[in-house]
């Protein structure tokens, strides 16, 4: 799954032609410990950390839940078969990407 900053995208008419607009909405970093990745990934917004967590578990596809470290967390999606489409059933939206910081 791709870390960075998480941009929604899209296209505004105008005038002169078509203008490509994106908004920051989230940002995606892998959680280690002790220097190993681990398989999961914090979703953060501008203005809360921790939001969602998404986790790897191979051949069984990605699980997202709606909290980080808390055995409360609500499943958003499971066997999500790529991390994307995991990251958009938290998002809420299609039309989004992933820059690298």
């Amino acid at each position: 799954m791709k870390t960075g900053t998480v941009y929604a995208t899209g296209a505004v008419g105008t005038a002169s032609g078509v203008i490509h607009t994106r908004r920051e909405i989230a940002h995606v970093s892998a959680r280690t410990y002790l220097g190993e990745r681990t398989g999961e990934y914090v979703i953060s917004t501008p203005a809360a950390w921790g939001v969602a967590l998404i986790t790897d578990y191979g051949p069984e596809g990605f699980t997202a839940v709606d909290a980080v470290d808390d055995m409360r967390a609500k499943v958003i999606v499971s066997g999500a078969a790529t991390g994307r489409e995991a990251l958009r059933a938290v998002l809420g939206t299609d039309s989004f990407r992933v820059d690298k910081d």
